[in-house]
């Protein structure tokens, strides 16, 4: 019915190619950062179980809860990041997935208004489809690039 928008399917594909590629590859940068992240941490929390009574001597509590602290803070903003980076595919997806609605609703439109004979209930299938696969598609893209 809608040869025609095999093209729009192509370049959504394309665009959600890119953006999956673009994900992974930061997503991986900030895994990576989030461990290291989280092994200073834990390696702080050990020296100081262990030194608990040199730091309580020197009286360094102070400068080993501000050193904790300070990579406590590392871990968190990298947490936030990887939070934010996958609100930004979601986004995304969430664009391309209305941008083949839009193409499929302007595609009725334009067989509506050029008084071309068609089936009424292929073109609400199609839009209907077309509006389930925008969370569906989301949710697949998101469990393949959190595979990694």
């Amino acid at each position: 019915m809608f040869p025609y928008l095999i093209i729009f399917a192509i370049v959504a594909f394309g665009m959600i190619y890119t953006v999956q590629r673009i994900f992974r590859i930061s997503n991986r940068e900030i895994k990576r950062l989030n461990s290291v992240n989280a092994g200073k941490i834990l390696t702080t929390i050990g020296e100081t179980c262990n030194g608990v009574i040199l730091i309580r001597a020197f009286r360094k509590e102070k400068y080993v809860l501000t050193e904790f602290l300070e990579k406590l803070n590392a871990s968190i903003n990298t947490a936030m990041l990887n939070s934010a980076i996958k609100v930004w595919m979601s986004i995304r997806l969430m664009l391309i997935s209305n941008l083949i609605f839009a193409c499929i609703a302007l595609a009725s439109v334009g067989l509506i208004l050029c008084n071309i004979k068609f089936d009424y209930s292929s073109i609400a299938m199609c839009l209907t489809y077309s509006i389930l696969l925008s969370g569906s598609f989301i949710e697949l893209m998101s469990s393949y690039c959190n595979v990694e």
